[in-house]
């Protein structure tokens, strides 16, 4: 798993390359605090190379955008495969999350 990120004046865009699967959420933590320190701005997750997310990576996601709408700012997922998606669908979770 790879997590790519840039911050902005005015937002920040992640890119996530791989697999979000169990050791993937721990070996990618660092990244994720980081980035929750920026929760107040819009945040835009381009998903188009996420091959897979597991629970926990779901887990991690739901924390993610709790700590973002608590900010005052916004989850944004964009570019979600279609696999990916299936999963976001199968657990609701596509009711949740906005995507562009």
């Amino acid at each position: 798993m790879e997590i790519k990120y840039t911050i902005e004046d005015s937002a920040v865009r992640v890119a996530l390359i791989g697999e979000l699967d169990t050791p993937a959420t721990i070996e990618i933590q660092p990244e994720i605090d980081t980035l929750l320190s920026y929760a107040s701005r819009p945040i835009y997750i381009d998903c188009s190379q996420l091959t897979y997310i597991a629970s926990s990576g779901l887990r991690q996601m739901i924390a993610f955008y709790k700590k973002s709408a608590s900010e005052g700012g916004k989850l944004v997922l964009q570019n979600v495969t279609p696999d990916v998606m299936e999963i976001f669908s199968v657990t609701n979770f596509d009711k949740v999350f906005c995507f562009e």
